[in-house]
């Protein structure tokens, strides 16, 4: 059988995708469609018809797919969709999961027999480490040499708001039959990895110039000029610091607050960021979450909002 894939469009949708087509290809199956998506998606969501057997992978949960494997929290659409939702071996949801990518792999495994390469246990162990943010210090979190992070920054920047579904395609077939190690040394990943490297000093100078504090919490406007965006740069500056809220611009057009808390000095309430960002019609995990708006002014009143929450939570 032919499926369509949906994916998050990041290196943990991508990864999932990979481990499911060579699971697919081990029963002479296959892929017809990639289709990635990203967050936020509107309610057309719910009304999104299939024209061929589909899988989803690393995003919301739709009860019309075949396959669907999610780890995020916010997985559920509609309150009636996620109370009607029944684990099987086709359809399974665990928010415990630090990556989708590890959530698939295991999975696979226990309830299809499935028998993978050995380097898909490595990639789901550094899935973990890339999605879940557990590193085991902000230098190795920042360290570009290192292929996982290379292919993750692959996907970030610009590319993050193309639809250039050729480059996802051709990274998902390469990683199903090979080691993420060899992937990453690829001409199209390492053309688009040498172009954040470029830009990486002058952005990381942007970010130690334009970080407002705010008491335990750090606040960059990235939308006002074009960056690489820098995940951790707030906690190798300010490692005191407990969060950092950035405000994104994509496509000149949307913008987004993007909140997520120091791996290395975990905020003591805990605020589960991913269900706090629901307010906004936001989502995410409990370290790391997002919200769309249409505007800039909407966005910076809401992150004034977020910043003046965490930091009430705190103290």
């Amino acid at each position: 059988m032919k499926y369509d894939i949906y994916f998050h469009n990041d290196f943990d949708g991508v990864a999932s995708a990979a481990i499911i087509l060579n699971f697919l290809r081990s029963r002479g199956d296959g892929f017809i469609n990639y289709k990635a998506v990203h967050f936020p998606v509107s309610s057309n969501w719910a009304d999104l018809k299939f024209k061929n057997p589909t899988i989803i992978v690393d995003f919301l949960y739709h009860p019309k797919a075949i396959f669907w494997f999610d780890h995020h929290p916010t997985a559920f659409l509609t309150p009636a969709w996620k109370k009607n939702f029944r684990q099987t071996k086709f359809h399974h949801w665990d928010a415990n999961y630090k990556s989708c990518c590890h959530l698939v792999l295991d999975r696979l495994i226990k309830n299809f027999d499935f028998k993978p390469p050995k380097y898909f246990r490595e990639l789901a162990l550094w899935l973990d480490k890339t999605d879940g943010a557990v590193y085991s210090s902000i230098k190795e979190a920042m360290n570009i040499k290192l292929p996982a992070i290379q292919m993750g920054l692959s996907f970030e920047g610009r590319y993050r708001k193309e639809k250039n579904i050729d480059y996802f395609k051709e990274i998902i077939e390469a990683l199903s039959r090979q080691s993420f190690k060899k992937v990453a040394q690829l001409p199209s990943v390492q053309a688009r990895f040498k172009e954040y490297e470029k830009r990486l000093q002058s952005s990381l100078n942007f970010f130690k110039k334009n970080l407002i504090l705010y008491q335990k919490t750090a606040f960059i406007d990235e939308s006002v000029k074009d960056v690489s965006r820098l995940r951790y740069a707030a906690y190798y500056f300010y490692p005191k610091i407990f969060y950092c809220v950035e405000l994104l611009k994509h496509n000149n057009k949307e913008f987004s607050v993007g909140v997520g808390s120091n791996p290395w000095r975990r905020p003591t309430s805990r605020l589960h960021l991913g269900n706090f960002l629901r307010k906004y019609c936001g989502g995410g995990h409990q370290s790391v979450g997002r919200a769309n708006f249409k505007t800039k002014e909407d966005a910076l009143k809401a992150a004034k909002e977020v910043i003046k929450t965490l930091n009430k939570n705190e103290y």
